[in-house]
């Protein structure tokens, strides 16, 4: 079979398709015929080994395994032993923790896919986990917005963001989005009631202070970021800066949490986690119509180490839907 992935760390150069055995399900794992994957911010930093305390899980010196992706969807192809809950020909989406899903069969755990909506192509589907569950932890189950709430999302283009604003719409929020003025039109089509211009303009400089702050652009001090809340609202901090090797993508969400301990204001700072169960109810959103999968360009499998390197030169941007088994219907919805 063909898998994507790089044997030493570095840039998009580093990155290859070799031809690979099948991999074989150990207990409490099912073998997946791929459809549809992407590119996450998370598959790059495990591209690049960044920072540097995450090659103690990915392997100091060089990496442990070959393959990249994280996001998942397509057919069951062979179940572990003792599986039950899934056969063969199951459709099915979720993600791969450290990632080997770029390629035509991949493994994942059972208590990390759940089955797929049906009413988006599946290949489609592969767009959804990582980024959609990272903003349903923010918005849902730390945010806990609710009808009526006021929600301001700082960074409302990006792949996180953008279904942040689809999430906190659909729990019929009013949303603010804080983007470039060049996606504010995107911004308003994903459901956002206001669109605040990123370049020209501060979000935390309002009378009327928000209920919640969905913070995924990380681009505001601690100290304007709490004032655009109010004194009982709820300030979400997703994810910290990438451009550091070292200790600062950990040090802004550490530094977050000591300041939500002398603020009055709550302050959520998260690790985000997949599980079936929340994998299920994002599923049921997306047949219902309140969040539809999200994605900027397409890619074969082939394709996908000119993509990523198209990606890091700018030739490229936006979220890449990585089409395994490739799909004749595009029903998904353009973030850039």
């Amino acid at each position: 079979m063909r898998q994507v992935g790089r044997e030493h760390y570095g840039t998009a150069d580093a990155v290859t398709l070799r031809e690979v055995p099948p991999p074989d399900p150990g207990p409490g794992e099912v073998r997946i015929r791929v459809h549809g994957s992407s590119v996450n911010k998370g598959d790059r930093l495990v591209m690049t080994g960044t920072p540097y305390v995450m090659r103690l899980a990915l392997g100091v010196r060089a990496p442990r395994s070959f393959g990249i992706g994280q996001d998942v969807a397509g057919v069951v192809s062979a179940v572990g032993e003792g599986i039950t809950e899934w056969q063969v020909g199951d459709a099915v989406f979720g993600e791969i923790t450290l990632g080997a899903a770029w390629a035509d069969e991949a493994l994942a755990r059972v208590d990390q896919i759940a089955r797929a909506p049906t009413n988006v192509p599946l290949v489609e589907a592969g767009s959804l986990p990582v980024a959609a569950l990272t903003a349903w932890q923010a918005v849902v189950n730390e945010g806990r917005v609710e009808a009526g709430s006021r929600v301001v999302v700082n960074g409302g283009s990006g792949s996180v963001g953008s279904y942040a604003v689809q999430l906190a719409k659909a729990s019929r929020a009013h949303v603010t989005a804080v983007v470039r003025a060049h996606h504010a039109d995107r911004a308003r089509a994903l459901g956002a009631d206001a669109v605040v211009d990123a370049s020209s303009a501060d979000f935390t400089e309002t009378d009327r202070p928000y209920d919640v702050c969905i913070d995924v652009a990380g681009s505001v001090p601690m100290s304007r970021g709490l004032r655009a809340v109010k004194p009982d609202g709820t300030y979400v901090v997703v994810g910290g800066p990438t451009d550091d090797p070292w200790l600062r993508p950990l040090l802004r969400p550490l530094g977050w949490m000591i300041r939500g301990l002398f603020s009055s204001r709550r302050v959520a700072v998260f690790v985000d986690k997949v599980t079936a169960e929340r994998l299920s109810e994002l599923a049921s959103w997306v047949e219902a119509g309140r969040v539809t999968p999200l994605f900027d360009s397409r890619c074969t499998l082939d394709e996908l180490p000119g993509a990523l390197a198209e990606l890091e030169s700018g030739d490229r941007r936006g979220k890449i839907l990585v089409e395994v088994v490739p799909s004749s219907a595009a029903r998904g919805t353009p973030i850039e």
